[in-house]
């Protein structure tokens, strides 16, 4: 068995509502699950760019991540299952990060 498989075989990118809700479902779990990366970024940022600039640029990466896994989201399993699977996604990173949060404050309190 062959398997045909070229770059050009995707279907074009495609920008409306559903698309627009799931890669910004997709970027806050991104934004969430690497928190602390993001925090490193931000304070690197925020040396070389004001405050706002900076977060605004800080953003860039997880909607190019979220809107990438929403477009493979879309292509490979169908044009609602992007959005479905980033709404749990975010749900899950955002109880890792309460999680990560609260384990560290009860870190600190040990001292």
């Amino acid at each position: 068995m062959v398997l045909n498989f070229s770059l050009m075989s995707l279907p074009p990118f495609a920008w409306n509502a559903g698309t627009v809700a799931g890669a910004s479902l997709w970027a806050i779990a991104f934004y969430w699950g690497f928190s602390p990366q993001s925090d490193r970024m931000f304070t690197a940022l925020v040396q070389r760019l004001p405050a706002g600039l900076a977060s605004l640029v800080g953003m860039v990466p997880w909607l190019g991540l979220g809107a990438l896994c929403e477009y493979l989201c879309d292509w490979s399993l169908g044009k609602s299952w992007g959005v479905s699977l980033g709404l749990l996604t975010a749900l899950g990173c955002g109880v890792y990060e309460l999680g990560r949060r609260s384990s560290g404050s009860l870190d600190e309190g040990k001292d």
